[in-house]
């Protein structure tokens, strides 16, 4: 099934077009046109080239060529693929891609290593011509009047027709450049339209897609003539800076404002000649991997995180929010299952952060898999990664310290050839392999977010002194956009993308110093890691503490932090030992009851017996009088025998009567004493029960002594713990587990986190990374080594996966945690195998495609997945009716359908602890373990978000704040008739007010106010508005822009065609849009659009209701007034 389905996601994913941009020519800076029949490319239109360009720059431009109806294409895959009939007859979303883009200099002469085919085309063409198996050959071209260039790098997509025709037709691109270029021509509308029929030609791609003549989007920008290279900076050679072919940015949903050659781009980046320069970005990055994946699954190599990941889950699940759920809950937040390092802060966890943590630790440490964490916006899912990491590196001290001992850190130097380079490295034992930690997301900012935080001075407490590599951290902080950052130590580093790697190889390791020692033995400022262990290992530094010292120190931290732990593990065990004293004294009284029922028993029988006895004996008397009186009649009657002459008188018959009756006599003596037999027999038997029954009452009267007694003592006991109890419960105060308490106040808790134990596991944790450090700078050579090795390996040399698993490992043991962004994962780890990474953390997974996750997830022995369902979801481009034809083709069920879910989603259906959440629809969704205490808006934008996404599991926890002087969250309602497309003018008008207003009126920082819109119309509006008030470019935009971020003041500008009331119905058709609108907003929420129209849809009621609508000229009467009261 699982090759299948790989199969299934790899054709989904060839066949995902990108759209085409809209024109915007009336951009003063980057204008976009759109050039078809009658229009003139633009270095050809003088009505641009008019335009005014800064000195030293030139223009350069990017075109989308052939541009074609994706609607008309998926009809035609879907008719090829499947039956009509087995197609839901459903409405398809149209729109514009391309079949290429090729990049042109300010002369309109064409840079060959610009072009990129569409594999969306390609990959159309071979269904279309061939059938859909074609893809699993690698497709097939005729390749017959299309030479191979010499100079063109080699292209690696997955798909080997596609590579060699890309190849091939850059070549082709590059003869073509050469003419104009030496006829002193540039290219003109005829030439594009006969280079873009001759790729469909190449393609098989229906050409009567295209309108009469082909169509283009043209993408214009300055760039500076000469770009400036970097001095100093090593060429080739053993551990410097290089790159594979085709290194791409990380962007997942390959949005076009990341074209190569974006605003900003020096003309050296358009114009070199790597592959890295060409704009694959509207082609997936993930064919590779999934062919790689298929592989896996045909050997069953597919590793448990994976399976657990696609496997069909019956998994009985338990609902954290149930009485069962909070018994299993205390239970998981006991204080021997947390993990002995955590990271400092003032503020520990909450009960369902903390949750998390422990079950994390306790289901992955050890073994591998697959666990899932709900994080609704605002409930610190960044605090409680903090804490896995802290935890991870805490247990790689504590097996170094042991291979330290044993001399087993190391393994056998070992040397690879590569090239014509033999390259050392030293393999790491179990201490360190295995261990790295990388975090991954779909989204760019969310991986900003972790990587940029963790070394960040703002992510410790001012009492933490930093002292891993602190200075180096600060440089490789800056060096990655953060100019004015400050470092606490080199914790994270975001790479991913080649230049992300390349700025920070510069600092980290490259760097030589600038200036005098600051401390004596201390970095000088600027320098790298290599030339501090130089240092080192030459003598002229020391480390800046001995191995020794670390592992003493962090001993004595260990030894501190399990006697804190073991008192709180003694406090919680209190509980159980009154239960189960309880549960012995209540036992023990039962049995009191039961010895003093026997006892009754018995002595009831004792006293029967007595009186059966006594009853015996009577009777007994009895028959002695009787058996006497019968003795003595038979006496009598022998003395009265018949004499002689009696007999011979009667005959005989005397003695024969004598004889008669004394017979009679002896019969009457012999049943007496027969009976006399049997009273004396039940007599001894009445006797011996009656004695068995007092020497059942002389034990039972013992066992009584003794079971009261023990009862005695176990109340006495019982009362001294209930003492202790009540002593330690005052002791710990909040941070004592109440089983009792409301559902809020448990949520917002701390459980058994004392200031005792917090500080003992955040000083083991700070001891773990100095004993880290005084690892690294006391084995330097060693270290040396395999740091060029990681250079390497950041700068795209293919390396033997032994290398390539040694590369990440030594990384992470110096700069624990490191980032990409999903699209960068197949090429940055192409060389690791399955669970070759030690923890995958996967951030924002709501918004990731599982097709797109699974290489990850494949290479990391432990994938923690954090993300919302209830936030933005994944981006796909392949139209639903091309999927379902797909699925049906290949045999897949809905729920593996990229379409209908995401990364959380399918790890959610993988864990069993979790809740289900209800929206005000009725429709429910399981989530994997729940983070619950929001702790960003204000209301009402807690409550909106609460309600309209997450059934009120959330919980309000946001500390009180001082006043604010904003005027309170508001609708502003605005009824406008101007529009251009989505944009309503009216809004916009609104919009420039308000903003004056609250930069003007109220004093609002500009960084503090954030502009988003759902439409893409609006967002390019609002930028201009944000320009106008110079505001953060970076907090202005759309929606699905703004996740990850938050600011003091929102506004959310609705817009939406009054000719196209199905734009509004596509924004309010789920909780997701408006979820992230409303919870990026920390004190103000401005809505502004029609609350009459918005109102009649879901979700968009209740933020109507909970705002309250206000005109504008109300919204400014009333502000001025200061009728409103000043909400906190």
């Amino acid at each position: 099934m699982y090759a299948k389905l790989f199969r299934f996601w790899q054709t989904i994913e060839a066949l995902s077009p990108q759209g085409a941009d809209k024109p915007d020519a009336s951009n003063r800076s980057f204008p976009i046109y759109r050039v078809e029949d009658g229009n003139l490319p633009p270095w050809l239109d003088s009505s641009h080239l008019r335009r005014p360009i800064l000195a030293n720059k030139a223009w350069r431009y990017s075109l989308q060529c052939g541009l074609f109806d994706s609607l008309k294409l998926a009809e035609l895959l879907t008719t090829r693929i499947s039956q009509p009939d087995d197609v839901l007859n459903e409405k398809l979303k149209g729109g514009e891609s391309r079949l290429f883009d090729l990049g042109f200099d300010d002369s309109g002469i064409p840079i060959p290593e610009t072009f990129v085919l569409s594999m969306a085309c390609w990959a159309s063409g071979q269904i279309l011509q061939f059938n859909v198996d074609i893809l699993e050959q690698g497709g097939q071209n005729n390749l017959d009047d299309v030479k191979v260039y010499d100079h063109v790098l080699p292209i690696n997509s997955g798909y080997k027709g596609f590579d060699a025709l890309s190849e091939r037709l850059i070549g082709y691109v590059a003869k073509q450049a050469a003419v104009l270029q030496k006829q002193n021509q540039k290219a003109t509308k005829e030439w594009l339209d006969h280079l873009v029929r001759f790729v469909a030609d190449k393609c098989y791609f229906p050409k009567h897609l295209f309108s009469d003549q082909p169509t283009y989007i043209a993408k214009c920008f300055q760039v500076k003539v000469e770009g400036k290279t970097s001095a100093g900076k090593p060429q080739e050679g053993n551990g410097q800076p290089g790159d594979k072919a085709g290194d791409a940015d990380e962007s997942s949903t390959a949005q076009s404002d990341d074209l190569i050659g974006k605003p900003g781009d020096k003309a050296k980046d358009v114009v070199g000649s790597s592959a890295a320069q060409r704009n694959d970005l509207i082609n997936s990055f993930y064919i590779g991997d999934l062919t790689l994946l298929k592989k896996a699954a045909e050997t069953e190599n597919l590793g448990e995180g994976l399976q657990a990941f696609l496997a069909p889950h019956n998994i009985r699940p338990i609902n954290l929010r149930t009485p069962e759920g909070v018994r299993t809950s205390l239970e998981m937040l006991s204080p021997e299952r947390m993990p002995r390092g955590c990271w400092p802060s003032d503020h520990p966890l909450v009960f369902s952060q903390q949750l998390a943590v422990n079950e994390i630790w306790r289901r992955l440490a050890k073994e591998p898999g697959l666990f899932a964490v709900n994080g609704p916006p605002g409930t610190g899912k960044t605090t409680l990664l903090r804490d896995i990491v802290a935890a991870v590196i805490v247990e790689r001290a504590a097996h170094l310290v042991e291979a330290v001992r044993k001399n087993r850190t190391f393994r056998q130097e070992q040397n690879q050839k590569i090239g014509d380079r033999l390259i050392p490295y030293y393999p790491f034992g179990d201490a360190v392999a295995g261990t790295s930690i990388v975090v991954v997301s779909a989204n760019n900012g969310a991986v900003e977010n972790v990587s940029l935080e963790l070394p960040s001075i703002n992510s410790v407490p001012d009492r933490v002194e930093g002292r891993y590599f602190t200075e180096l951290a600060t440089e490789v902080l800056r060096a990655q956009g953060q100019k004015s950052a400050s470092a606490w130590g080199l914790l994270a580093a975001r790479l991913g993308n080649k230049q992300n790697r390349t700025t920070f190889l510069d600092k980290f390791w490259w760097a030589e110093p600038c200036g005098a020692e600051t401390k004596v033995g201390q970095p000088w400022s600027g320098e790298g890691l290599r030339w501090h262990l130089n240092q080192i290992k030459c003598g002229s530094r020391q480390p800046s503490m001995s191995l020794e010292d670390a592992i003493e120190r962090f001993v004595q931290a260990q030894h501190n932090e399990k006697k804190a732990r073991q008192k709180l593990i003694d406090a919680a065990d209190i509980p159980k030992q009154i239960q189960k004293k309880q549960e012995t004294y209540d036992k023990a009284l039962l049995e009191l009851q039961r010895l003093a029922d026997e006892e009754a028993e018995s002595q009831h029988l004792a006293y029967e017996m007595d009186k059966r006895i006594l009853l015996l004996d009577t009777e007994n008397n009895k028959l002695g009088s009787q058996i006497c009186e019968v003795e003595e009649r038979l006496t009598k009657h022998d003395n009265e025998k018949p004499g002689f002459l009696t007999w011979l008188l009667t005959l005989g018959r005397s003695h024969r009567d004598w004889r008669k009756r004394k017979e009679m006599i002896v019969a009457e003596h012999d049943n007496l004493l027969k009976k006399q037999g049997l009273l004396m027999q039940h007599k001894r038997d009445a006797e011996a029960i009656r004695d068995k029954a007092r020497a059942t009452l002389a034990k039972l009267a013992r066992h009584k002594a003794s079971k009261r007694a023990m009862a005695n003592n176990l109340c006495k006991e019982i009362r001294d713990l209930q003492r202790k109890l009540a002593s330690t419960k005052a002791e710990l105060g909040k941070h004592w587990v109440d089983q009792n308490c409301d559902n809020d106040a448990r949520e917002k808790s701390s459980p058994w986190m004392t200031e005792e134990w917090r500080l003992a596991r955040e000083a083991l944790f700070l001891a773990a990374l100095d004993l880290h450090r005084a690892f690294i700078e006391n084995n330097a050579d060693e270290m040396i080594t395999n740091l060029n090795l990681v250079s390497d390996w950041l700068s795209g040399k293919s390396l033997p996966e032994q290398m390539a698993r040694t590369a990440l490992d030594t990384l992470c043991l110096v700069t624990p945690v490191i980032s990409t962004a999903f699209a960068s994962v197949p090429r940055m780890f192409a060389d690791i195998g399955r669970e070759g990474i030690g923890w995958l953390l996967i951030d924002e997974a709501g918004q990731a495609l599982p097709q797109h996750a699974a290489g990850a997830i494949w290479r990391a022995k432990r994938t923690i997945v954090v993300g919302d369902p209830n936030q933005l979801e994944p981006v796909i481009t392949v139209p639903s009716s091309v999927e379902e034809a797909l699925a049906d083709h290949y045999k897949i069920k809905k729920p593996w359908w990229p379409t209908m879910t995401s990364v959380q989603r399918m790890a959610d259906q993988a864990t069993d602890i979790g809740t289900s959440l209800e929206d005000p629809l009725g429709d429910k969704l399981w989530v994997g373990c729940p983070l619950r205490v929001h702790r960003r808006c204000d209301e009402p934008m807690f409550s909106i978000s609460n309600h309209i996404a997450y059934g009120g599991m959330m919980v309000f926890g946001k500390p009180p704040s001082s006043a604010s002087n904003l005027p309170p969250s508001c609708w502003i309602d605005v009824h406008g008739s101007r529009n251009q497309r989505h944009w309503i003018e009216e809004e916009g008008e609104v919009v420039n007010s308000l903003v004056c207003l609250l930069l003007k009126q109220f004093g609002i920082e500009r960084e503090d106010i954030f502009l988003v819109s759902p439409f893409k119309d609006c967002a390019r509006k609002l930028s201009e508005i944000g320009q106008q008030f110079r505001l953060d470019s970076k907090k202005v935009g759309t929606v699905h822009t703004s996740q990850g971020k938050e600011a003091d003041v929102v506004i959310l500008v609705l817009g939406g065609d009054p000719s196209r009331p199905g734009a509004k119905d596509w924004a309010a058709s789920k909780p997701n849009l408006l979820n992230v609108a409303v919870s990026r907003a920390k004190k103000r929420l401005y809505v502004i659009g029609n609350a009459a129209e918005w109102k009649k849809r879901c979700f968009f009621k209740q933020a109507v209701e909970k705002l309250g609508t206000k005109t504008f000229q109300e919204f400014v009467s009333q502000v001025q007034s200061g009728s409103d009261k000043k909400a906190p």
